[in-house]
């Protein structure tokens, strides 16, 4: 219950655990009722009764509203400078589709043009018919992981930037990442924030003086 707003927190961390974790639905919805203001708890009677949420939001007053008559929180999430990634395309590759449609939608409210890969193979479909901005792939997928497809990208002489997404976070597996071919490295749980600024990094590392 601590945890119930961090993205993709899990109550049991274990390399073998049976549960996913929370995905970052709950995370944004936090977020969005921050910024105007508002709060949300939790409440629960306990394991097998269920659980609520109360999300609560200040009154606008008519002193209060904007030239536009909307609330200046949504005037601040449209205008953020955020922006920068509009119209940049990213391919994101994640076999968990929950996870994949979560970190899709992170990087359209910044305005990028995502497309979705489910696995390597899929990626490398994708690779050979488009060019895209950047690249963020989990590490840990069945059958082929992140390190290999990135192996395989690098290999064929595409270029894309990359950010490696994975659940191993010593300094061993971020070397690994890095030595694959990956550029940037973000270990789970993942933060969007500090995701996003990492891809904005390689977006700006790659524009053309």
């Amino acid at each position: 219950m601590a945890r119930l707003f961090e993205p993709f927190s899990q109550a049991d961390d274990a390399v073998g655990r049976r549960h996913e974790g929370l995905g970052i639905g709950l995370a944004i919805a936090k977020s969005i009722i921050d910024l105007h203001g508002g709060s949300i708890v939790s409440r629960s009677d306990g394991i097998g009764l269920g659980s609520e949420l109360v999300v609560t939001l200040p009154r606008l007053r008519q002193s209060e509203q904007v030239d536009d008559a909307r609330p200046a929180a949504i005037a601040l999430i449209e205008n953020r400078e955020a922006a920068r990634l509009q119209g940049v395309k990213i391919l994101v590759v994640e076999d968990n589709l929950d996870a994949l449609d979560a970190l899709a939608a992170v990087f359209e409210t910044e305005g990028a043009v995502v497309t979705q890969a489910d696995s390597p193979n899929a990626a490398r479909s994708l690779l050979a018919l488009h060019r895209f901005d950047v690249l963020t792939s989990d590490v840990g997928m069945p059958g082929e992981d992140g390190y290999a497809l990135m192996r395989w990208i690098r290999s064929v002489r595409i270029a894309t930037p990359s950010v490696a997404i994975t659940a191993f976070t010593r300094p061993e597996d971020e070397a690994r990442a890095i030595n694959s071919g990956f550029d940037r490295y973000h270990p789970k749980p993942i933060h969007p924030n500090i995701l996003l600024e990492l891809v904005k990094s390689l977006v700006a590392k790659n524009e053309p003086e």
